[in-house]
């Protein structure tokens, strides 16, 4: 797509008090009749086979960009070129007539996105199959949960084989099950090529399934590339006024260890210090120090597979709350969360006074395999909507194992020899 723009213009209204207000001379150039700017020239290649999240705020022109791809609305200029089969998943509901019954929008559906008669035969079985709303397929519509609506729009849209899908949010109704039966669908897609483009709010989504972002700020890209960068930039946005803003006051990322002589080879390596973590706004408390030690109390980034360690946490509290939880996620390099510690004093939190410092020590084996994570960590009262205190990959740590690993993916399950046993077929 090239120099995509969109605006609405503004309705119409009468009376001499509102033709003032617009100004009587305004020109189809002047401010006051160009309507609303939603899309303000986006240039985007999307490649056969990659999967894309659009990202941003609420308003930003995601959903108005996935539509003018589809071909739903037609942009106020620039040009769109699309190749092969496009299956759409859009507002919940898009493309349903609330009198028809399941199975009547399914193939209505198909038929839709360009599936022939004889088509929708042989997929319709597979298409109820996959939805798995049983009996329920034959009632109307609008008698649906939304899971029922996304469960069947899924099915169909999937069922095309489609070059390029296209999904807005839907993924984030229904249940747990059907989700992971949704995306281990798109990772079969994928591998046959079909490109995929995704507006979702889900982080974990983002990073740990699409090969690139774009952020999308008032209708313009502010950023496309790698989405944990991509997804940096897009917390820094929505949680810090003004943008990524260093930590000053994180002692494991920036203390005077590194100029004791630690060696890369020892059990600190200055070479993981984080220089640049992305800090939300202090709301009445602050991360004063986050910080791991061995059994012998020194500080280390470098850990052993299999060994105790501790995590150390201090917060200093600026005002009194109630229902304080201290946080700490170990997240792998793509940003997704594999373990982590909370302070929770029963089911009410803590309590904190103003003036007061918490110190959270919890005692642990590190179990996940060797290679280099990145440690979050935040303060919030359960009693309110914001985080009082949060620090994005605030210190990196490299976990190193001497034994020859023959475990998967990211954490070392105790499990004992292999027990192999031979028949003859």
């Amino acid at each position: 797509m090239r120099g995509i723009r969109k605006a609405f213009a503004h309705a119409p209204s009468g009376g001499l008090l509102a033709r003032i207000l617009r100004g009587r001379n305004a020109s189809p150039g002047h401010p006051a009749s160009r309507g609303h700017v939603v899309l303000d020239g986006i240039d985007l290649d999307v490649h056969r086979g990659e999967m894309l999240a659009l990202v941003g705020r609420n308003g930003c022109g995601k959903s108005t960009l996935l539509r003018i791809l589809c071909g739903i609305m037609r942009p106020t200029a620039g040009t769109v070129e699309t190749k092969g089969r496009l299956a759409p998943l859009l507002a919940l509901g898009a493309g349903f007539h609330a009198d028809f019954s399941g199975r009547e929008n399914a193939r209505l559906n198909a038929s839709l996105i360009g599936l022939s008669d004889a088509e929708i035969d042989a997929k319709l079985p597979a298409i109820l199959e996959f939805a798995g709303i049983g009996d329920a397929i034959d009632d109307p519509v609008s008698t649906y949960s939304s899971g029922m609506f996304a469960r069947l729009a899924f099915a169909v849209a999937v069922a095309s084989d489609p070059d390029v899908l296209i999904a807005d949010e839907i993924l984030a109704v229904g249940d747990a099950a059907f989700a992971r039966k949704c995306y281990a669908r798109i990772e079969e897609l994928r591998a046959r090529g079909t490109t995929i483009l995704l507006v979702t709010h889900n982080a974990g989504t983002v990073l740990e399934l699409c090969d690139r972002a774009v952020l999308l700020e008032q209708g313009r890209i502010l950023e496309a590339g790698v989405p944990r960068d991509v997804m940096r930039r897009y917390n820094a946005l929505l949680f810090a006024e003004g943008g990524a803003g260093r930590a000053p006051t994180v002692e494991a990322a920036n203390e005077a260890t590194s100029a004791a002589g630690a060696r890369p080879d020892d059990h600190y390596d200055p070479s993981l210090e984080v220089k640049d973590p992305i800090e939300y706004p202090p709301n009445g408390a602050r991360i004063a120090s986050i910080s791991f030690q061995n059994a012998e109390g020194r500080r280390v980034n470098r850990m052993r597979l299999g060994e105790e360690y501790v995590a150390e946490f201090r917060a200093e509290f600026e005002r009194d709350a109630e229902g304080v939880i201290l946080g700490i996620q170990l997240r792998n390099a793509a940003g997704v969360t594999l373990a982590g510690f909370l302070s929770r004093d029963g089911a009410e939190g803590l309590s904190a006074r103003r003036g007061e410092k918490l110190t959270m020590r919890i005692p642990f084996r590190m179990l996940l395999l060797p290679g280099r994570y990145f440690v979050t960590a935040g303060i919030r009262s359960r009693l309110e909507e914001q985080s009082m205190h949060k620090l994005v990959d605030a210190i990196a740590i490299e976990v190193v194992s001497e034994a020859v690993n023959v475990h998967q993916g990211y954490c070392a399950l105790a499990t004992a020899p292999a027990f192999i046993e031979r028949a003859s077929l």
